[in-house]
Formats: structure tokens, C-alpha cells, sequence
């Protein structure tokens, strides 16, 4: 939400990844440092996908019972 509602504030496409890298940590950190590069970028090719990474890492297995 903060990427969207503050866009202004990300310059280009590596800077919207690296916000919510800063945060994370245990595994969902492990899964985004697996495509950190040397020179410290991060070697997804947009936010979407980071999310999608994460997602199918760390995210509800079961979304539908979940809900339910």
C-alpha cells in the first residue's frame, strides 16, 4: 500500500523491491536473499514477482478454509 500510495517515493523498480526487503527476515528473508545479486540488487523482475516469491514460500497454504 505505501509503494501505491506513495509512488513518488520509488525511483524505479529496484527501489520498489527493496521496501518491503527491508522488512522481512527468517524465512521470507532467505527466500528473497537466494536472488540478491553481488552489487545488491535484487534479481526479480518486479514487485509482483518478489510477492508472488513470497507468497508461495510463506503465504497461507489454504486460503479458502482460512477464510472459512
Amino acid at each position: 500500500m505505501v509503494i501505491r500510495h506513495n509512488p513518488s517515493s520509488f525511483l524505479n523498480e529496484q527501489s520498489k523491491r527493496h521496501f518491503p526487503f527491508n522488512y522481512q527476515k527468517g524465512v521470507a528473508l532467505g527466500q528473497i536473499m537466494a536472488h540478491v545479486e553481488d552489487n545488491g540488487t535484487i534479481g526479480l523482475q518486479n514487485l509482483p514477482a518478489l510477492i508472488q516469491l513470497l507468497n508461495a514460500a510463506i503465504g497461507d497454504p489454504n486460503r479458502v478454509a482460512t477464510a472459512k
